[in-house]
């Protein structure tokens, strides 16, 4: 993809509406091919880091769940593809709304998939944080938010209230699941002053986490997510 575009072969409008094109076959080739959607969102993702399109481009057609879930499976490929810590910069330049990917109704195996609630809760919190914090502006991580940052942040929260408690009302292992995307993406912005704490708190007084979660979390010795360490001490 990246040579297509250097030879000027490649361009963001007829990507994109080849692109398009290939998912309007999708119920027709998912019957032979039923991996579909996983490969067009490599494609997609490859995509994004040759620069040919920008997230907030794919984003589009691609709203009010339309192809769902193909643009989590996208956010997927680029953190496999990159790293987690360039997809978040990227993910919060791109202001796309997660709340506006997400389709009414959701298939009921994604709603058990621990790896779904994952991508979804780290969107929310890069969301958040990109709305509370720019990445134009010059934030000093030792230091405390703003009364009116936190007051933005909350609101935020309590917007992605109804998503959160939808996926993780009554499931504890993916209420941990939640509070490692947490973890993460506390350490991806090197543990911001309070931010743990805070959306401890926020998660348990808005019964998005229940108390047992919390308590499984702590007690959990996996390293497959980076920061447990210092998140315990926060």
């Amino acid at each position: 993809i990246s040579l297509l575009k250097q030879e000027g072969i490649a361009t963001s409008d007829n990507f994109m509406q080849a692109f398009l094109n290939v998912l309007d076959q999708c119920p027709k080739l998912e019957v032979d091919i039923p991996l579909v959607k996983s490969y067009l969102a490599q494609f997609a993702a490859r995509a994004i880091i040759s620069e040919l399109v920008s997230i907030s481009e794919l984003a589009q057609p691609l709203e009010s769940g339309t192809h769902f879930p193909l643009f989590l499976l996208c956010l997927q490929q680029l953190a496999k593809l990159q790293d987690r810590e360039w997809l978040t910069e990227l993910f919060q330049q791109s202001k796309v709304n997660m709340q506006k990917m997400l389709p009414d109704n959701i298939s009921p195996k994604l709603h058990v998939d621990k790896g779904f609630v994952n991508i979804l809760m780290t969107s929310f919190l890069q969301y958040i944080s990109s709305e509370v914090n720019p990445p134009s502006d010059e934030t000093d991580s030792s230091s405390a938010p703003s009364k009116e940052q936190l007051e933005q942040e909350k609101q935020l929260l309590l917007s992605f209230k109804p998503v959160m408690q939808k996926f993780l009302h009554d499931h504890v292992d993916l209420q941990v699941s939640a509070l490692y995307a947490l973890q993460v993406h506390c350490y991806n912005s090197n543990f911001p002053k309070g931010m743990l704490l805070r959306f401890f708190v926020h998660f348990y007084d808005m019964e998005i986490i229940e108390e047992e979660a919390f308590l499984a979390w702590k007690e959990d010795i996996t390293q497959e997510f980076p920061g447990k360490g210092k998140a315990l001490f926060q």
